[in-house]
């Protein structure tokens, strides 16, 4: 294999700001990381390989991008010069490096043509198919193995925001029990949610949570986190068989239904009502969806309260809620965009799609069970999904801001999107051929278990109407 001299690029300019968006409790939200870059001249490449029957192919760029073609397709575009030297994956076959030559998008589709590739009709619907592509993603050292960084987070006692990004595991985790029925993954979530349980310390007043860093709890961080594990709270209590004959399920779910009255919601509601109605629209859709599990299984008033009041009845500290902040899209009438903050003009300030993800998951979830948001909402938050964001001509990218602007998203940001796949068979088609292809791909290097976990859940409702659990 040939080595390529090494090659200096034209000084890259990085200017790195960090916007932080605070308001009474809100300073703990990074929400945005605005990078300029000027590029130089850098080496031009170009990797084909196969796996299997799949064909790929790497192209890097002079102007520094890195594209990803599979089976004919462009599946993915990030700013990353290529490497020194220049490999193939390690599972690589039948591998060619052309070295300063970049292939033209046209070139790369035409190379990685494959007859061969599976139909997606055949396999986007298969529960099998899906759990397959999970178990491999647990254990796979890609960009990092899930397994090994999910328990490593859930040691961490939160102190640098470990949880936040532990919910992504817990929800992939749960998501995938419902569609298999398989106990071992919901034994894997209670074990890392235990793990996390079990570190969290006097708060005073009788609270127990986990300090930062810098000695103070973060509501955003918890919230994030314990939104999933309150979702599993209602699915085990939706399961009384499960829970009867196994009662170390029982047990679970007292443990964390106490644990999230008292521990999550009443701590922070102690702490001011603020916490719960949060500056940002996804900071509060958190809360909500708390809120709504919670009712659900304890049908307490002050949980719906929360729940309707950040939805659509509106809260005591902010002028409008979710309902009122949401609009047709004025170049796609049939489809929702919204604004990301309470008091802003109309379009003054629309959602990020990346952190409009938690929102969608929380309508869907709440579409599910009958409390509110319903199937018109569904149909439109589809639209917005299939014909702003993530129309057939973006491939694997989805667009950064939910009216199609501001670029692309970084790859794997649009996890929490693919849950609408429940309702819509085109979006699950799509997930098959464009956002996770394979486990070679970039959409699925970052938690990309919580992805395969939503196809999984996504393929057992379309196929049978109803996953394992909750139970029917």
């Amino acid at each position: 294999m040939k080595r390529l001299n090494k090659l200096r690029p034209m000084l890259i300019i990085v200017l790195i700001s960090q916007l932080f968006f605070a308001c009474a409790n809100d300073q703990d939200e990074f929400l945005a990381d605005n990078v300029e870059e000027v590029v130089g001249d850098f080496m031009a490449a170009t990797i084909y390989y196969e796996v299997g029957s799949d064909k790929y192919a790497i192209v890097y760029t002079k102007n520094g991008d890195k594209k990803t073609f599979n089976n004919g397709k462009k599946v993915g575009q990030t700013q990353e010069e290529a490497p020194d030297p220049i490999v193939a994956p390690e599972n690589a076959e039948n591998v060619e490096i052309i070295e300063g030559e970049a292939w033209t998008d046209e070139e790369a589709m035409v190379e990685t043509s494959n007859p061969n590739a599976p139909v997606s009709s055949d396999l986007a619907f298969s529960v099998n198919y899906w759990q397959d592509l999970y178990d491999q993603e647990w254990v796979e050292n890609d960009n990092r193995m899930d397994k090994d960084d999910a328990y490593s987070k859930s040691l961490s006692k939160n102190l640098d925001q470990e949880y936040y990004y532990l919910g992504y595991y817990i929800d992939g985790l749960v998501q995938i029990w419902q569609a298999t029925g398989d106990n071992a993954y919901l034994d894997t979530a209670l074990d890392l949610i235990n793990n996390t349980v079990n570190d969290a310390v006097d708060m005073g007043n009788g609270y127990k949570g986990w300090p930062s860093q810098d000695g103070t709890p973060k509501a955003l961080w918890d919230s994030f986190y314990w939104r999933h594990v309150a979702t599993l709270v209602r699915v085990l209590h939706e399961s009384p068989n499960l829970r009867s004959t196994n009662p170390q399920y029982q047990q679970a779910y007292v443990e964390l239904l106490n644990f999230s009255e008292v521990h999550i919601w009443d701590r922070w509601e102690a702490a001011g009502i603020g916490n719960f109605y949060r500056s940002r629209t996804h900071m509060a859709s958190h809360w909500a969806r708390i809120g709504m599990e919670l009712y659900m299984v304890t049908g307490k008033a002050k949980y719906r309260e929360v729940f309707e009041n950040i939805s659509f009845k509106g809260m005591p500290n902010r002028p409008s809620n979710l309902r009122d902040r949401i609009y047709f899209n004025p170049d796609q009438t049939d489809a929702y965009v919204w604004d990301s903050q309470w008091d802003v003009n109309q379009g003054g300030g629309v959602q990020d799609t990346s952190h409009a993800g938690a929102i969608i998951s929380f309508i869907v979830n709440a579409a599910d069970n009958n409390m509110y948001w319903n199937s018109n909402d569904i149909t439109a938050f589809t639209n917005t999904l299939m014909k702003v964001i993530w129309p057939a001509e973006n491939g694997s990218q989805m667009a950064y801001n939910v009216d199609g602007t501001e670029g692309f998203q970084r790859a794997h940001k649009g996890h929490e999107w693919l849950t609408l796949g429940r309702y819509s068979r085109e979006v699950q088609e799509r997930i098959f051929t464009d956002y996770i292809p394979n486990t070679q791909f970039e959409n699925v290097y970052v938690y990309g278990t919580q992805a395969m976990g939503a196809a999984a859940l996504n393929a057992k409702i379309l196929t049978d109407g109803a996953p394992v659990y909750p139970e029917q």
